[in-house]
């Protein structure tokens, strides 16, 4: 009879990262399994913590963000560092985005989605290769 090392040695067993869909992620954070103090967010399924800003990542998203409120009609607000749903295994915190509806709107049904987004603004100090490949295309 062989032995539980033995079968996980012989019967190829391999690590795998879990992926996570968007619907699980959405639960640990309403769970409080995330720390609220984190940027975490997911991103083809796996979990990224946002990195650290530098002055001009934390300056210009203000900016945006105080110019676009001023402007903004009725019906639209603006959000910075909020989940937004893209798809089944893309949940990001963009740095600022517009969305139709007022906050409280999604407080306790859902994260928007992209029928809700109408703007995303992501700062691209250093990230400037990332942003414009996969991140661009899912925004898209």
């Amino acid at each position: 009879m062989a032995t539980v090392a033995e079968m996980l040695v012989t019967s190829g067993f391999e690590e795998a990262p879990y992926p996570l869909t968007s619907d699980v992620f959405c639960q640990m954070i309403e769970q409080g399994l995330i720390p609220r103090d984190r940027r975490v967010f997911l991103w083809g399924g796996r979990l990224y913590e946002k990195m650290a800003k530098t002055k001009a990542h934390a300056a210009v998203p203000n900016a945006f963000l105080g110019a676009l409120a001023r402007r903004l009609p009725p019906g639209l607000f603006v959000g910075a560092e909020n989940p937004v749903r893209l798809d089944n295994i893309h949940v990001p915190l963009p740095n600022v985005v517009v969305v139709r509806g007022a906050p409280l709107d999604y407080f306790d049904t859902r994260y928007p989605d992209g029928r809700d987004v109408r703007l995303v603004v992501e700062v691209a100090v250093s990230s400037l290769p990332e942003d414009l490949g996969d991140r661009l295309s899912r925004y898209a």
